[in-house]
């Protein structure tokens, strides 16, 4: 879960592991961070400690502009360089 402290809201990824929901997560379901700076190699070693894996996106557009690594359940996350009005 992320969010501000005091925060109006929060990002939650939830699972049950004892009912997991089909389908699977496929390249097209991605959680995108639009930066506005360049992705530090510091964020994607955190997310790789964490049991990231980087993976290259279906979609070149983010491979151009972005880093995409995915969790444990296959769910890809993108950091992306640029600001969401580009």
């Amino acid at each position: 879960m992320v969010g501000p402290t005091d925060g109006t809201w929060h990002f939650e990824l939830t699972r049950d592991p004892e009912r997991p929901v089909e389908p699977r997560p496929t390249v097209e379901d991605l959680f995108v961070v639009y930066l506005g700076a360049p992705v530090e190699e510091e964020q994607v070693e955190k997310l790789l400690a964490a049991g990231g894996t980087r993976v290259t996106a279906h979609n070149p557009y983010w491979e151009e502009y972005g880093v995409t690594v995915a969790d444990p359940d296959g769910y890809q996350l993108v950091l992306c360089s640029r600001t969401w009005g580009h």
